[in-house]
């Protein structure tokens, strides 16, 4: 019976490992300053028109805007913040990532609740093109993630997210970061927000080029590998209970 549960609780791991394979992922919030429109890799900022709490844009090759620019999965908004350095594509070199498990994507939420103010990515992809507009990869969130605080202000806290081992593996394989040329683009579905703007820009775990968020990020696979692990021993434990 033992042997019954040990398999059980590595079975679990390996199925939450297995789906962590397929796409974009949350890594942590990680706190920052100095980070506002301009000051770093601004790709797309959103703000919730009037009283609505829901912030939807995109921006594809040529610096396109709209529905016509939107792309996995995303529904089209409009609440794209066009003036200067608010949205606009970007290239690999800007982001300072040499590779695809580099790369990193930082959302900054400016809620006016602070961290009482919870805010949710409902969907979220991110696009590489070649300098002539080729779509090379494109990677999207599997489910809405749940940000449970923010910080107020622009540029004082951000949510980082990577590319996962499977789709960094794909994304390389594709030749997205073959050359510093290549551009990324960006759609986005927020809900849950209020007021903004919400910013995303581009940089890398390794904190080079300039787009370094800096600091070694644990491997994300680890932290589901032991959920799942602790949740089948609390099982296994209360079986023995009995």
């Amino acid at each position: 019976m033992k042997a019954k549960y040990v398999l059980m609780a590595a079975t679990l791991a390996f199925i939450v490992s297995d789906k962590a394979t397929a796409s974009l992922m949350l890594l942590n919030q990680t706190p920052f300053s100095g980070t506002g429109i301009g000051a770093v890799n601004t790709i797309l900022t959103l703000t919730s028109p009037g009283n609505t709490t829901t912030e939807s844009g995109c921006v594809a090759f040529g610096g396109t805007v709209g529905s016509s620019a939107c792309f996995g999965g995303v529904t089209p908004g409009g609440n794209e913040m066009t003036g200067a350095s608010q949205t606009q594509t970007r290239t690999i070199a800007q982001s300072g990532a040499t590779s695809a498990a580099d790369f990193a994507l930082v959302l900054n939420a400016q809620e006016p609740g602070g961290a009482e103010n919870p805010i949710t990515v409902s969907n979220l992809a991110v696009r590489f093109y070649t300098s002539a507009g080729v779509v090379l990869y494109t990677a999207t969130l599997p489910a809405p993630v749940v940000l449970p605080n923010t910080f107020t202000g622009v540029g004082n806290s951000g949510f980082v997210f990577v590319l996962d081992p499977g789709q960094a593996q794909a994304a390389q394989t594709a030749g997205a970061f073959a050359n510093a040329a290549n551009v990324i683009g960006l759609s986005a579905n927020l809900s849950a927000a209020t007021g903004g703007p919400e910013t995303f820009f581009v940089g890398n775990i390794s904190g080079g080029g300039g787009g370094g968020i800096g600091g070694p990020i644990p491997e994300p696979m680890t932290y589901l590998t032991l959920s799942a692990g602790l949740l089948a021993l609390g099982l296994f434990r209360k079986r023995l209970a009995r």
